[in-house]
């Protein structure tokens, strides 16, 4: 099945409005399933201690500047999913009534009255949850869950700008299936830079089991502007979900019965009893009057030949003819 693409702009719109919704539009037209914007109030998610207290004032977006680009995002022919990070900001996604999942974040995933909160609008959550413990996740499950919301799903990955590969653990994925039963979305933060093995974590995570990526979008990588690092541009983010299209259908189903192309292949490739030399009719048949070839149709493999041993043509056989249980008396 395909996978579900996210594409997450997070703090690339660098505070500019403009830019937040042209970036919304063209991350709209990648060929995404979902777009994920980030809203929170500076003011309430960091202390004014913080180091990054100044920068997050330079890239927060008033309620009406999120409404403008939560507007941009329903036009499409896309969902929307809104990461939230205090009340104000869920009051105002769901206001809008155009948000289709929340995202909670995992700066959060201990903070249960909010989850309740978030849970209770009754539409899907993703719960991230990278640097949590399973204890932690176990917890939020839970709350999530007693809360009757929507579907569930984990969130494994996080942003180290960018996170080395050796920290994506993507075995951690079959882990947190077996363990909780949902979804996992595999969040990919790896150098986009390193093109290869940024599509190839996503591509194995979704071998591991994760049934939807989320992957960061700009603009312009070459601006290096904030979440720049593990983020890919447009063209690049349309080819990805592409990428991911095929990998999937390569992963199939692990079906036990065979496919259309293999039962061509089975046909085309596997032999079958001939004659192994003209054989009048009447020809009671032993082992040299047998040999086993491809023969581009069914028939008796080497494994059921046996079965002609002894038994008599009812038609004459040419070198090479198909010998079958039809040909028999």
């Amino acid at each position: 099945m395909r996978p579900y693409v996210i594409a997450e702009i997070a703090s690339a719109h660098e505070g500019d409005v403009s830019l937040a919704k042209r970036m919304a539009e063209s991350a709209a037209a990648t060929g995404a399933d979902a777009v994920k914007l980030q809203i929170f109030r500076r003011d309430a998610l960091i202390a004014t201690v913080h180091p990054k207290f100044a920068s997050f004032g330079e890239i927060e977006l008033q309620p009406d500047e999120w409404r403008d680009v939560i507007t941009v995002i329903a036009r499409a022919d896309v969902d929307l999913i809104v990461e939230v990070y205090d009340e104000a900001s869920l009051d105002l996604a769901e206001a809008t009534g155009s948000v289709d999942a929340y995202k909670f974040p995992t700066s959060d995933i201990a903070n249960l009255e909010f989850l309740r909160r978030v849970a209770r609008t009754g539409k899907p959550i993703y719960i991230g949850m990278g640097g949590a413990t399973l204890d932690e996740v176990r917890r939020a499950v839970e709350v999530a869950r007693s809360a009757r919301g929507g579907q569930v799903t984990l969130v494994h990955g996080f942003q180290a700008y960018p996170t080395r590969i050796a920290d994506a653990d993507l075995g951690r994925i079959a882990v947190l299936k077996r363990e909780f039963d949902l979804p996992v979305c595999y969040a990919d933060h790896t150098d986009a830079e390193a093109h290869e093995y940024a599509r190839a974590l996503p591509a194995l995570a979704l071998a591991f089991g994760a049934t939807s990526i989320e992957k960061h979008f700009t603009d312009d990588r070459g601006r290096k502007g904030r979440d720049h690092y593990s983020a890919l541009q447009p063209d690049e983010f349309r080819d990805f979900v592409a990428y991911l299209a095929q990998v999937s259908e390569g992963l199939g189903v692990g079906s036990d019965t065979l496919s259309d192309a293999e039962r061509l292949y089975r046909q085309q490739m596997k032999r079958n009893a001939v004659a192994a030399e003209a054989l009048p009719a009447g020809t009671v048949l032993n082992a040299r009057h047998i040999a086993y070839k491809r023969t581009n149709a069914e028939g008796l493999s080497p494994a059921e030949g046996g079965t002609l041993i002894g038994k008599r043509l009812s038609v004459e056989k040419r070198r090479d003819d198909p010998l079958t249980g039809a040909d028999l008396t």
